[in-house]
């Protein structure tokens, strides 16, 4: 019996040494929860500057900014960010491993890519923006040189250098140079002697280098955005963190294990210690009983504490996931689409090629038009959002708005379009989209499938009015005065989707153009809205033949 004493005796002073070193291992493995949590956030924070140095360059491209204070202060934020990164602290308590540096290394790279294109654009931007300043007063310098009357030819050249400039924002960027470069040569061609004026001449000729300057910049400029925009550093970013999270993940459950090993050599030094004892003891039933009931109570406190964790850990996974979810959501059509193109695109048919492209087109599209609403949204706000009047047949403008509509099954058949008055009229085509075209969308989308949606434009010497209504579900009267906020969006949508941007576009555009806009609504009957826009006087130049120019004679 001694011997089996001494050798119960050695087994728990082994498990119990066992239990101390392990308990002593653990500790120093220890996750230090503040140096983890800062270290996590500037991983995360590299994605979100990522995307914030998009936005601003946007913002700064379109000309919402004329500055590139944040543009550069994010800039130097995203290097920072990145350069803290070469170098986790210790306390983090585990390895980051090489594809968390491999990763970190791309994004490096695409980060000094990303600052050269900016550099480019900045430089770029400055000289554009200096020609474009110089070169209406040169036009005027050159209209105020040359006598009313005495050379035609060369005045209205000069007006077509004022209206290519005016429209070199709006148009298309081809139509605008194309246009820019005819007003260029039609100049050139047509100005008087300068015998009598020597500094006509110079005039002339810095004129037609700030015009080249002007087509060329603007080129360089879309080239660096482009180049800038191209580069997947977000993508890059999000791989960087998931790449930190699969780590930090693998440490925790390690630390977990070395967890569970202390508690199953604690219960077995524990359990060789009853079990001596109660050899060793021996003196009464009652006692080892009691010794029993013990020790499988501490199992069913044990299990207990077990289960809570697993259900804890349980619940814990499912939050991740749904949150992960919903905040990669926005890229996980394109992302996924893409990636089974690149895989699989030689292997699949036409028609499965096709689904995937048209998922990528749709998202895509829903995220362009959504950016366009917020540009101009931006625009409208910062009080660059200026009307470009131009000739425009209603009839064909009805045309072309119901082909847009393409997108909504049956929605042509349900808009029903009368138009009173004269058919032609002068205002912003792009605008006025805008205005009926999100009015239009709201009506298909809050109204029953069947329920036809009415549109009257009556014209009149000075303004056209455009009224819509609909049978939809209408709009609350408490929601009216927040109607037209940007996202907000009436109490009673539902789960109809929708982004609460197109009244805001809707009233942006129509005070644009120094119009107004009024809402009756009865909830369960039906929205009326009456839009009444300005008509714009015909301009000067407009007297004047585009084609047949005056003979030289």
């Amino acid at each position: 019996m001694s011997h089996g004493w001494r050798l119960l005796r050695a087994l728990f002073v082994s498990c119990a040494l066992a239990c101390v070193g392990t308990a002593a291992l653990w500790l120093s493995q220890s996750l230090d929860p503040a140096a983890e949590a800062s270290f996590r956030a500037d991983v995360r924070q590299v994605g979100l500057v990522a995307a914030q140095i998009d936005e601003d360059l946007l913002r700064a491209h379109s000309g919402i900014v004329s500055h590139y204070d944040d543009l550069a202060q994010h800039a130097r934020q995203l290097r920072n960010l990145l350069a803290d990164l070469v170098m986790p602290p210790a306390a983090l308590g585990f390895e980051l491993g090489p594809g968390f540096a491999e990763r970190l290394g791309r994004a490096s790279e695409l980060a000094a890519r990303q600052r050269r294109s900016i550099q480019r654009f900045a430089s770029d931007q400055a000289v554009l923006r200096n020609s474009r300043q110089y070169f209406p007063v040169l036009l005027e310098e050159l209209k105020q040189r040359v006598p009313a009357g005495v050379h035609p030819r060369f005045e209205l050249a000069v007006t077509h250098g004022f209206e290519a400039l005016a429209h070199f924002d709006v148009l298309p960027p081809q139509e605008a140079a194309e246009r820019l470069q005819a007003a260029l040569a039609e100049i050139g061609g047509s100005s008087p002697p300068s015998r009598g004026d020597p500094q006509l001449s110079r005039r002339l000729e810095l004129l037609q280098r700030h015009g080249r300057t002007i087509l060329e910049r603007r080129a360089a400029v879309a080239d660096a955005v482009r180049a800038s925009l191209d580069l997947p550093l977000a993508h890059e970013a999000l791989e960087l963190y998931e790449s930190y999270a699969a780590r930090q993940r693998a440490a925790s459950l390690a630390r977990r294990s070395w967890l569970g090993y202390i508690v199953i050599l604690g219960f077995a030094s524990i359990s060789l210690g009853l079990t001596e004892l109660v050899l060793r003891l021996q003196t009464s039933r009652a006692e080892l009983r009691r010794a029993s009931a013990e020790l499988e109570q501490a199992n069913r406190a044990l299990e207990l504490e077990r289960r809570k964790e697993h259900e804890l850990g349980e619940l814990k996974t499912r939050f991740v996931s749904a949150t992960a979810h919903e905040f990669k959501n926005p890229l996980t059509t394109i992302l996924s689409s893409s990636e089974m193109l690149e895989a699989y695109a030689a292997r699949w048919d036409e028609a499965r090629r096709s689904l995937h492209f048209q998922r990528i087109r749709a998202a895509a599209l829903r995220m362009t038009e959504m950016l366009d609403e917020v540009l101009l949204i931006g625009r409208a706000e910062a009080g660059v959002l200026l009307p470009v009047p131009e000739e425009l047949n209603l009839t064909e403008f009805c045309a072309s708005l119901l082909q847009g509509l393409e997108r909504s099954p049956g929605a042509r058949e349900r808009v029903r379009i009368t138009c009173a008055g004269a058919d032609w009229v002068r205002l912003d085509q792009r605008l006025l989209s805008h205005v009926l075209g999100n009015l239009l969308d709201n009506a298909l989308k809050y109204s029953p499938p069947e329920s036809p949606v009415l549109l009257d434009l009556s014209v009149t010497e000075s303004k056209l009015t455009c009224t819509l209504e609909d049978r939809g579900i209408g709009i609350p009267k408490q929601d009216l005065p927040q109607l037209f906020v940007s996202f907000q969006r009436a109490s009673n949508v539902g789960t109809v989707q929708g982004s609460g941007l197109g009244l805001a576009v809707v009233k942006r555009a129509v005070e644009a153009q120094h119009g107004t806009v009024e809402v009756q609504s009865e909830v369960g009957r039906g929205t009326k809205f009456i839009v009444q826009l300005p008509l714009a006087e015909p301009a000067a130049s407009d007297a004047l033949p585009l084609l047949a120019l005056p003979s030289a004679e």
